[in-house]
């Protein structure tokens, strides 16, 4: 027989702290997500003192038990003297968080039975690979985290939206700076749980302006991010981010003597002790990569930014449809950005239309633009006028920075300067 895990006194206790003192109430609806109780009764008791608690009525006995009555769930729960019940079993209100602890770990464990369940049955369904039968297992064990979060109410989310207001009024506009000063002042940075596409022709920079902005956040500011690389091995990114750093390139016969500085070995000691995370073995699967984002995420205390580099190479297999398959992917990555409260950006390459005119481009030049389009919050843009000639005068070359849509900014364009040799970006005063 199956152990049920479940506590009726913990399951009484804080419902009936809830009815007691309302000033419990945020503090256990933070604890306890949807479906917490295993007892019908007490969920839908729950229920309405969420209902009452969202209106901002009172909530006690009569006033929950007048809404049961009026929504013909009373006899549902046991009539209104189960209400008495229950506030008369409850030692003290005192300890309300207490009790929801106990209810959601009870929860959890519910959850993870039957996850073990489904997982035991995935071998007999569908003939999968044993790759693609991992991948559906961490999805059902991860979504159990999902599922028993914390869910916001109308109150915390008018409190937070009240912060960001008063954050800008201050001229606090940037969430998270990507170095580049005029770019986040016209976009706000990148922002935690936003999907930024960054898109471009093969070779443009596409990927040495992500590696800019990695370099700036990860490295001179240690805040915590992590690039996916698909394109490129990690020895060769953290080399480019130490000529970014220190503007020499060891393959340049000038510059070699330099490159053996004893400066230079300080600059890799930096970003070896830096909070950025490359990951250039990453999953190709959209259902893995998504896991292995979440798993970052609860690893990394304070992740702020995601780089996928780029889109091109991962894959969806459950459709064989081009379109859908970039529908499938980048709108997992803007989920996986709410959920794991981080700032996701994803480099893509340009439709092949575009790529044989070379123009400047816009919205409807990525590829499959308006599923990519739909998803993302922002769509950037990196262009140099010079792309396609294969003579370059001077190493430096005009660059710029078009921002195509801005969900929450406005749009625009930035100048910049950049250096090939170098892979470095700078704006133009």
């Amino acid at each position: 027989m199956d152990t049920i895990y479940y506590d009726e006194e913990a399951e009484m206790a804080v419902i009936g702290s809830m009815l007691e003192d309302n000033k419990v109430i945020p503090g256990c609806f933070a604890i306890l997500g949807e479906n917490a109780f295993l007892r019908v009764p007490h969920q839908i008791i729950f229920d309405a003192i969420g209902e009452l608690t969202r209106k901002g009525d009172a909530v006690d006995m009569v006033t929950v038990g007048e809404l049961l009555v009026r929504k013909g769930e009373i006899n549902r729960i046991g009539g209104q003297v189960y209400l008495y019940d229950i506030v008369n079993a409850t030692p003290t209100a005192e300890n309300a968080e207490y009790y929801a602890k106990i209810v959601r770990e009870k929860q959890i464990l519910r959850q993870l039975v039957s996850a073990g369940k489904q997982i035991a049955a995935l071998p007999s369904q569908n003939g999968e690979s044993p790759a693609a039968l991992l991948a559906q297992a961490q999805q059902l064990i991860m979504a159990i985290d999902v599922k028993t979060g914390k869910q916001t109410t109308i109150v915390e989310q008018v409190d937070a939206a009240y912060q960001v207001w008063m954050n800008y009024a201050e001229g606090n506009t940037v969430d998270i700076a990507t170095g580049f000063k005029n770019f986040d002042i016209l976009t706000g940075g990148f922002e935690r749980k936003d999907l930024t596409i960054v898109g471009g022709y093969p070779s443009v920079g596409k990927s040495a302006w992500v590696h800019n902005t990695l370099l700036y956040i990860g490295v001179e500011h240690n805040c915590p991010c992590c690039l996916f690389s698909y394109e490129d091995r990690s020895e060769n990114i953290i080399n480019r981010m130490v000529s970014m750093a220190t503007g020499l390139n060891p393959k340049w016969k000038d510059d070699r003597e330099q490159a053996k500085n004893p400066a230079v070995l300080e600059v890799f000691k930096v970003i070896q002790k830096s909070a950025l995370i490359i990951k250039d073995q990453p999953p190709r699967d959209i259902s893995e990569l998504i896991i292995a984002i979440q798993r970052e995420a609860l690893a990394v205390d304070g992740l702020a930014v995601v780089a996928v580099d780029n889109i091109q190479l991962v894959k969806d297999k459950t459709t064989y449809n081009s379109e859908q398959e970039t529908a499938n992917i980048t709108g997992a990555l803007k989920n996986v950005a709410k959920l794991a409260n981080v700032a996701v950006v994803a480099v893509s390459h340009l439709s092949r239309e575009a790529i044989k005119t070379g123009r400047r481009p816009t919205l409807s030049d990525l590829r499959y633009s308006g599923m990519s389009e739909g998803n993302a919050d922002k769509v950037i843009f990196v262009h140099r006028e010079d792309y396609g000639e294969y003579e370059f005068p001077s190493p430096t070359s005009d660059a710029e920075i078009i921002v195509a849509k801005g969900r929450n900014n406005a749009t625009g364009s930035i100048q910049m300067k950049f250096h090939r040799g170098i892979f470095k970006f700078w704006e133009v005063e």
